[in-house]
């Protein structure tokens, strides 16, 4: 909470807003504890593929580099150019009689030219061509390892906070029974303060375990959330292009409007 604080309080002097003397700037909204959400791996990494922009870029330019090399490959093959012409001939003394031995004879031409590339740069445009799809697929490839580990890592996570959480609680409930056991046992001196505190401190430690799992729950959600673009439609965050000017509270608006 201190370090979210501390930014806050740094991005409001950056943009000039007003830091105030509050003692308290964030608390927390949501109770310490866990949900009831499952979250099922396949659908998971499902929505993680599509939300990935840098994943969307790579299919994007793998399409790209896909024309590219279609286009680099017809420039390695030979070049055949075949020109096909008619004409109709007409002969005699004057015009007149010319025009009406229009089709008397006539003329066909037929021209075939076949053309290779020599130079090698053809061949080498489409190695390039070749080089880049391979790069961009193992690339996407690596990108898609890289999502479906990070996703399942989170929801085995999630689960085993889960498990954790419920296992602190059986523990803090056995600490609070042997914290009043050892009470009742000094009230009637069989045993010492040093083990009432001992009994009291494994009290503490249950506790503390079961709020780092807790933590770590919360986490491990959040993770999923941000890598299946959950999180903006949770919290109503909507993300406009830029240029598209800056986006205003529906109540400011009013006022403006007013």
């Amino acid at each position: 909470q201190l370090e979210l604080e501390q930014k806050s309080l740094e991005l409001r002097r950056k943009s000039g807003l007003e830091l105030g003397r509050r003692e308290v700037l964030m608390r927390p909204a949501d109770a310490f504890a866990i949900g009831e959400d499952e979250f099922d791996v396949e659908e998971m990494l499902e929505r993680s593929h599509a939300a990935n922009r840098k994943l969307a870029t790579l299919q994007l330019e793998k399409k790209i580099a896909d024309v590219e090399l279609d286009v680099a490959q017809d420039q390695v093959k030979p070049q055949l150019d075949v020109t096909f012409s008619g004409a109709l001939i007409g002969d005699g003394d004057n015009a007149a009689n010319s025009i009406g031995a229009i089709g008397d004879s006539y003329e066909v031409t037929l021209g075939v030219q076949m053309s290779f590339e020599l130079s090698g740069a053809a061949r080498k445009a489409r190695d390039a061509a070749k080089a880049k799809k391979r790069r961009l697929d193992v690339d996407r490839e690596d990108l898609e390892r890289q999502i479906d580990t990070q996703v399942v890592t989170a929801v085995h996570q999630v689960t085993s906070a889960r498990t954790r959480v419920a296992l602190a609680e059986k523990a803090i409930l056995v600490a609070e029974e042997n914290v009043r056991a050892e009470r009742a046992s000094f009230m009637v001196a069989r045993t010492t303060n040093f083990n009432v505190m001992q009994r009291q401190s494994e009290l503490v430690e249950a506790r503390l375990r079961r709020g780092a799992a807790v933590a770590d729950y919360h986490k491990a959600v959040a993770q999923l959330q941000f890598l299946s673009g959950i999180i903006l439609e949770q919290y109503r965050v909507n993300v406009r292009p830029r240029g598209q000017g800056k986006l205003l509270p529906s109540r400011d608006r009013r006022g403006d409007e007013e």
